[in-house]
C-alpha cells in the first residue's frame, strides 16, 4: 500500500507523486538544509573537505530518507496503476486486466455498498 487511496477516484500524475515524496524529503531536510549538505558531499567527492562523523550521519539519515521516499514513490506509482486498470474496468472500457484488478474492483464495490448502508 502506498499513499495512494484505492477506494477513491483521485488521480494521481507523475508531477503529484513527485511532489508528494520530495516533500517527504523537504519535512525532514528543507531545501536549504539540503544544499548545504550537497556542498558538503560534493567537496567531499573531490577530496577538498573532510566530513565530520556528524555530518556523515546526516548524509547518511538524508540518504534513507530518500531511498524511502523513492520506495514511496514506486509503491505509489504501482497503486495508481491498479486504480487506473480499476477504474476503466468499472467504466467498462476494459475487460482485460490481471486479477488483482479485479479484486480491486471488487473491494470498491465492496466499500460503496458499506458506505451506503451507512448513510
Amino acid at each position: 500500500m502506498s499513499f495512494i487511496n484505492l477506494m477513491a477516484d483521485d488521480c494521481w500524475s507523475e508531477a503529484d507523486i513527485v511532489n508528494r515524496t520530495e516533500a517527504m524529503i523537504a519535512s525532514v531536510f528543507p531545501a536549504s538544509e539540503q544544499v548545504i549538505l550537497n556542498r558538503k558531499v560534493t567537496a567531499a567527492a573531490i577530496g577538498a573537505y573532510t566530513l565530520t562523523t556528524a555530518e556523515q550521519d546526516e548524509v547518511a539519515q538524508f540518504n534513507a530518507l530518500c531511498m524511502q521516499a523513492r520506495q514511496a514513490g514506486l509503491d505509489a506509482r504501482a497503486d495508481m496503476t491498479l486504480l487506473t486498470q480499476a477504474l476503466a474496468c468499472e467504466a467498462g472500457t476494459t475487460t482485460d486486466v490481471p486479477q488483482a484488478v479485479h479484486d480491486l474492483v471488487a473491494q470498491r464495490a465492496a466499500n460503496r455498498a458499506a458506505t451506503a448502508a451507512n448513510q
